[in-house]
């Protein structure tokens, strides 16, 4: 949108340009821009003088705006002139006269009647300077001249400036070097015309009717440079618009106006260090609960309208609070928003966190829907230490988290108590990574049993973990941090490769059916689309059967599951694995959508299996549900948590497929497993 504004501002101010270049060069060739002065104007016409020398005697007459002067000549023995003195300066001690620099040319109209048929007038432009003029000479002006001659009839005369020259007797008189000697009219104090060295005794009578000087307000030479000029300037301006453009959009997120990720980074790298350094920084990191659920139920229109209502709601909370002037607010990916305010004290960015979470309780109106929504929020803030960016959103994002494990819908400040709960992560994280490396995983195989007649056709694989630094943690507590800190894919494929080689080594190189092995595999593999081409590889390198696999995946895995994730689990039926949908009853799949998931088997959640009271059939509802509702898509069921002869008896009586549990069998170390095959 930006980049079709700045297009079309662009075409614009070139159609402008050069419709104005056009009308300009017109304008110059018609006369427009052409200026005059007329030199015998009263507002620059000062005083009006004549004078003679030698066997001259002179009179002045003005008369209808004309200006004569009568010079009669006797004595033709001495050196004689006659001249009409136009003054232009009303000090003649400042001598500040008219500038008349900048014109190109002059006109003069003038007659004389005299006892000759041609008389020589010279012209003489005065210009003072103190460079050569002095005051007490009155011929120290520097004469810039022109010779003509006139004749009785009125003659108009039309000359260029460039054609005056510098009175040669002047320059020896004054003695004036090369740097003086060019013409100059930038200070004109008087214009002379004069009777020079008559030869016939007579009268001379000089008619001045007009004299004007003519310009342009610049030259065409000078307005084509200057339209080349301004040009040059244009593209320039336009080069620098275009670029503050594309900077702008690559900096700024184009549904909400915000800071997109890369305009935050670049803010922060010009100013956080001298800013952190100085001010308190407090930073929030948060975004929309269940999103996801949000543009699978409304679309994605109303989806990008919801993240935009939240925005505007968030910046007139930061307005209403007196904050915006000092915030820097940022989507920094999908629905993940960080905003970071310098010098807001703790209780109030404690307080402003409240406020986003309390404004937010009421559902927003996108589209003709009532949409309600919640947020989640991490708060962290430095108080002048030394701390990066990078951290300090670490912190706030490890509050948010935080946050969404203790029920969503709130927010939570990073405390003491959450940096050693990092901490603590950090640790397991680093322990598990030196686990991979020093080989300190093991497996231990669950058997499930067939309901019918109670053999252990299936195992599912479990992983423990026997490192010394990660005693007392079990798997519910490494596995999600695994999966936080990246680990997980690499356990997923010790695990997966562990299994395999055990099943070649104890079944199928000794020609003996191994059981169907159930491994578990984290959601993050649904986002991996290494993934399936990583099992392929591994079932070729261990010759093993894909039918004996089957990989078990949560059914709260599918609640977030995406194009993305439903392609990666074809992928994998098209290897000839099974899929397990472990937990199911937990994740509230509507059980209609299961004809949409490609999976294979249903593990009926222990918390179910837990709560079968044959007595009480309100407590057997929800297992009878999945039983049936397996039966009717052809699906495997599988009962997990049996504890009691009672839940037992109850899932065969229902024909649930398989069964596992400690009333059956804990989990065994391989040895272990080996001995209870064998005795069936």
């Amino acid at each position: 949108m930006i980049t079709s504004a700045f297009r079309d501002f662009r075409s614009r101010a070139i159609l402008a340009f050069i419709t104005c270049s056009i009308l300009a060069l017109i304008s110059h060739r018609i006369g427009l821009m052409d200026v005059s002065l007329d030199l015998l104007s009263s507002n620059t016409l000062v005083d009006i003088e004549n004078h003679d020398e030698g066997g001259m005697h002179s009179t002045l007459e003005l008369n209808n705006h004309l200006i004569t002067v009568a010079c009669t000549f006797s004595v033709t023995s001495t050196f004689s002139l006659c001249n009409l003195k136009l003054k232009y300066s009303h000090n003649e001690n400042i001598k500040q006269g008219i500038d008349l620099s900048d014109y190109q040319s002059f006109e003069i109209v003038a007659s004389i009647k005299s006892p000759i048929e041609q008389t020589n007038i010279k012209l003489y432009f005065r210009n003072n300077n103190p460079a050569y003029s002095r005051e007490d000479v009155a011929v120290s002006d520097k004469f810039n001249t022109i010779e003509f001659k006139l004749r009785d009839q009125v003659t108009t005369l039309e000359v260029p400036t460039k054609a005056l020259f510098v009175a040669q007797w002047w320059k020896k008189e004054r003695n004036i070097g090369y740097e003086q000697s060019h013409v100059d009219l930038s200070n004109i104090v008087l214009i002379e015309l004069v009777i020079d060295d008559a030869k016939v005794p007579g009268d001379y009578l000089l008619t001045l009717h007009s004299i004007k000087m003519s310009g342009e307000i610049i030259s065409e030479p000078d307005l084509l440079m200057l339209i080349l000029f301004l040009l040059f300037v244009m593209i320039v301006l336009l080069t620098i618009r275009q670029k503050n453009s594309l900077k702008k959009i690559s900096t700024t997120d184009q549904l909400t106006g915000l800071l997109n990720r890369r305009g935050m980074i670049s803010k922060v790298n010009k100013e956080f260090k001298s800013t952190v350094a100085h001010h308190s920084m407090s930073l929030f990191y948060f975004d929309v609960d269940d999103f996801k659920k949000i543009n699978d139920t409304y679309g994605h229109v109303v989806g990008d309208e919801l993240l935009a209502a939240i925005c505007q709601k968030v910046i007139g909370l930061l307005s209403e609070m007196h904050l915006n002037t000092q915030s820097s607010f940022a989507r920094l990916a999908g629905d993940e928003f960080v905003l970071m305010i310098t010098d807001c004290d703790n209780h109030k960015a404690v307080e402003f966190s409240r406020r986003i979470i309390d404004v937010l309780v009421d559902p927003l109106a996108v589209s003709g829907c009532e949409v309600k929504v919640g947020i989640s929020l991490g708060l962290a803030y430095s108080n002048g230490e030394k701390i990066t960016f990078q951290e300090l959103m670490s912190r706030a994002d490890s509050a948010m988290f935080c946050a969404k494990q203790q029920g969503k819908g709130q927010f939570k400040l990073f405390d003491d108590s959450l940096a050693s709960a990092i901490y603590f992560k950090k640790t397991i994280a680093e322990n598990l990574k030196n686990a991979l490396l020093e080989n300190e995983f093991t497996l231990r195989f669950m058997p499930i049993f067939t309901c019918s007649d109670l053999k252990p056709t299936r195992l599912e694989v479990l992983i423990r973990c026997e490192s010394t630094a990660m005693k007392g943690i079990t798997p519910d507590i490494f596995i999600p941090i695994a999966e936080d800190f990246g680990i997980i894919e690499q356990i997923d494929l010790w695990v997966i490769e562990t299994t395999f080689d055990n099943i070649n080594k104890h079944f199928l190189a000794v020609n003996r059916t191994p059981p169907i092995c159930c491994i578990n595999i984290s959601a993050i593999e649904l986002t991996n689309d290494s993934f399936p081409k990583q099992l392929e590889k591994l079932i070729e390198k261990y010759f093993i059967p894909p039918s004996l696999i089957e990989l078990e995946i949560t059914e709260t895995c599918l609640i977030e599951a995406d194009d993305t994730s439903f392609r990666i689990l074809n992928e994998l039926k098209k290897i000839g694995v099974s899929l397990a949908l472990d937990d199911f009853g937990t994740g509230y799949t509507a059980f209609n959508q299961l004809i949409n998931y490609p999976v294979d088997c249903l593990k009926i959640d222990r918390a179910f299996v837990a709560d079968i009271d044959p007595n009480d059939p309100s407590k057997t509802t929800m297992v009878n549900a999945i039983v049936s509702i397996a039966k009717s898509y052809k699906l495997v069921t599988i009962g997990e948590g049996v504890e009691t002869q009672e839940q037992l008896d109850y899932l065969r009586t229902i024909s649930c497929d398989y069964v596992q549990g400690f009333y059956l069998s804990k989990p065994l170390l391989l040895d272990d497993l080996m001995t209870l095959l064998n005795k069936q």
